[in-house]
């Protein structure tokens, strides 16, 4: 995809996407999207590796519609893989530079 129609996929779905806690290091991104396949359309599951290849304990799911997102945010609290996990809407992060 090129760059102009990546920004266009980000600025469609903004607002869309969550992050997942409180993950073991073994999670994979397959567990993922069967757990949260009932809140809507998945567009993308991201679950980013340390150096050693384990999961950093934290994961990106993007959706097709804010609708999606909160029935997403309500699965905070449930059992995956034997742990509790967190579900918080994914916010942009933006870096300032500050001039003197």
């Amino acid at each position: 995809m090129s760059k102009s129609g990546e920004e266009k996929r980000r600025m469609l779905s903004a607002g869309c996407q969550v992050v997942v806690g409180n993950l073991p290091y073994s999670m994979e991104p397959e567990p993922l999207y069967r757990e949260f396949i009932s809140c809507g359309d998945i567009v993308d599951v991201s679950v980013p590796k340390n150096k050693h290849g384990s999961c950093m304990g934290v994961a990106f799911i993007e959706f097709k519609d804010k609708v999606s997102v909160k029935a997403a945010l309500a699965k905070a609290g449930a059992t995956l893989q034997g742990r509790e996990i967190r579900v918080t809407k994914a916010v942009k992060k933006v870096s300032y530079l500050l001039l003197s």
